[in-house]
């Protein structure tokens, strides 16, 4: 087997079993235009690209051949009901539009950060002032990263023993930590933030709702209310990336399960899960920033798509 067709191959492979594995692709990308191939060269873009019928087309040309079609193991659509087996990820099954009312939104967003617990930092305190423990230990963050957990709503906490909890905003109480020099001199109140443990993954929102990644937004409930579904345009067809290497196409259907102090007006806050990487264009984090959406009407026509987001959001990850 030629260098070629063996670069071509590795690049197929590659999309078929691990459809972002991008360190892959960009380690061959200089080899690959060093080849003079315009084909490999396209492979390599396609892949990166998530383009299927892109990638096997380029193989046809190296190959002269045609080649066997196989979809994308890793991508999954909101169509299948069965797209969860791996991941106990929700999906819909959406087949139709549902009407709403219009709205102009901007939007920012919120995560769940994991950090290692770090002994003899700032403790995590419940409402009631009480210490946060695990395993006879008092739960603790460096300042930074206590201020940041705060600032998010939620965080996920490694323990030496290998063990990993989520812990949720529960009110605030006594000041803490000064927090406002890591966030150019704003939030000052951040540092006055409690903490409960969670039972859900990622955390919780509004009404004991488990957030959800790329499904929960954080509102002002004067301007949509809690349990409210929102149809985002620009968010239709986009590929989100799990944090375990699943993907899906989203549907842009996403559900008002949060809030936050600084979630005023028209501002929504869109959660991300682990990672504050997001592939959502309409995230500007600015007030400039607009863009349009829907809000589902609670109606007969709409029930079931309301259910199933709120189900997706009464259950615990």
């Amino acid at each position: 087997m030629t260098k070629l067709l063996r670069l071509s191959l590795f690049i197929f492979l590659s999309l078929l079993f691990s459809c972002e594995d991008n360190v892959q692709l960009d380690q061959i990308w200089t080899e690959a235009q060093a080849t003079g191939s315009e084909p490999l060269v396209d492979m390599v873009e396609n892949a990166q690209n998530l383009d299927v019928a892109g990638v096997q087309d380029s193989l046809d040309q190296l190959t002269q051949g045609p080649t066997a079609s196989a979809p994308c193991n890793n991508i999954s659509n909101d169509s299948s009901d069965n797209a969860d087996n791996k991941s106990n990820y929700p999906h819909l099954n959406i087949t139709t539009s549902h009407d709403g009312k219009d709205k102009k939104l901007w939007a920012t967003n919120y995560y769940t950060p994991i950090y290692d617990d770090a002994e003899g930092g700032i403790v995590l305190k419940r409402k009631s002032e009480a210490t946060l423990y695990h395993n006879g230990s008092p739960v603790s963050l460096s300042e930074k990263k206590w201020c940041y957990a705060a600032m998010e709503g939620s965080v996920s906490i490694k323990f030496p023993d290998g063990t990993q909890k989520t812990y949720n905003y529960e009110g605030v109480g006594s000041m803490q930590a000064s927090c406002a020099k890591y966030f150019a001199g704003r939030y000052a109140s951040t540092g006055k933030v409690k903490f409960k443990e969670a039972d859900s993954k990622w955390g919780h929102g509004v009404k004991n709702f488990s957030l959800v990644p790329f499904r929960t937004i954080a509102v002002d409930p004067k301007k949509i209310p809690y349990g409210s579904v929102v149809f985002i345009p620009e968010a239709k067809g986009k590929v989100v990336t799990l944090e375990n290497g699943e993907s899906f196409v989203h549907d842009g259907y996403f559900f008002a399960g949060d809030t936050g102090g600084a979630i005023k007006k028209n501002h929504i806050d869109v959660f991300t899960g682990n990672s504050k990487n997001h592939p959502f264009d309409f995230i500007k984090s600015s007030s400039s920033g607009t863009f349009d959406a829907k809000i589902i009407n609670k109606n007969e026509a709409n029930k079931d798509l309301i259910k199933k987001l709120t189900d997706m959001h009464l259950k615990k990850y």
